[in-house]
């Protein structure tokens, strides 16, 4: 194989893409472990580009075209957000994609909005929101990056989404105004949501934690959703149990979940029926 040839890996289960650019004819297969191990780290949108594929392998994590970051995490940094990273970071876009990702400074890009289990303010660095506002009044099409501080949150409402194209993403920890992303901590951003019943037309009853229905392109990733785990004995109509849904997903389409674990309650049991 000569220099200049690339061989390419997608194995079903990795949701990145291994470029192999050494001059090899041949991948040891403790090198490819490895590898596969190391590539792990990567964003899900980054390639992950071997350098090289000898028994020690060398390999960087690269953000596609149109992204940036360190590979690690991968962003998209359209004209209203380099406008306002001028003062935080004068210069080109070079220059901003040089500086570490996943460290936010105070005057951070519009596009994102920033939540901790105590927060109450306008979803700045500095001044992070609560999660039910960043979901009721703060996102948009414009304002479509949620990042979620690490701690429980205790929630009484459905979180609805609003706008397709919405990432939440959990595993993020502050000091100050500077936050930082490992997905070790998705475990330790937990929401426990315990919604009030709600009806549908048909005077069906449910409890719901996401209301996603109908959007598309979304991603939820790195935390624990808990709804409803007391279980529930409401029968809205006073015969049909009501149901539980941790993410309803009625009629959305393109959505990612990624290191989520969902724990939904029991479900309320109908009335019991008449004999025949």
């Amino acid at each position: 194989m000569s220099a200049s040839t690339s061989r390419h890996m997608q194995p079903a289960m990795l949701p990145y893409l291994i470029t192999i650019a050494a001059a090899t004819a041949w991948l040891p297969l403790g090198a490819l472990a490895e590898i596969v191990a190391g590539c792990d780290s990567c964003s899900d949108l980054a390639l992950c580009q071997v350098l090289s594929a000898s028994d020690v392998p060398r390999f960087e994590c690269v953000c596609p075209e149109g992204y940036h970051g360190d590979g690690l995490t991968c962003f998209v940094v359209n004209a209203t957000w380099a406008d306002s990273w001028t003062d935080a970071l004068p210069g080109s876009d070079a220059e901003l994609a040089k500086r570490d990702p996943t460290s936010e400074p105070s005057t951070q890009p519009c596009g994102i909005i920033y939540v901790t289990p105590s927060g109450t303010g306008n979803g700045a660095a500095a001044s992070p929101a609560s999660i039910v506002a960043a979901f009721s009044t703060y996102a948009s099409s414009e304002r479509n990056l949620i990042r979620v501080g690490t701690g429980t949150y205790t929630i009484t409402s459905t979180l609805k989404m609003r706008v397709s194209g919405l990432v939440v993403e959990g595993g993020w920890t502050a000091v100050g105004s500077t936050w930082t992303k490992s997905t070790a901590n998705a475990a330790s951003t937990r929401l426990n949501i315990d919604p009030a019943g709600q009806s549908d037309p048909n005077g069906q009853g449910y409890h719901m934690g996401f209301d996603c229905s109908g959007q598309s392109g979304f991603t939820i990733s790195d935390m624990t959703i808990n709804v409803q785990t007391a279980g529930t004995t409401w029968r809205p109509d006073g015969s049909r149990g009501a149901s539980i849904y941790g993410l309803y997903l009625g009629q959305a389409s393109n959505f990612r979940r990624v290191r989520l674990v969902s724990t939904n309650g029991k479900a309320a049991d109908g009335a019991t029926g008449t004999n025949g």
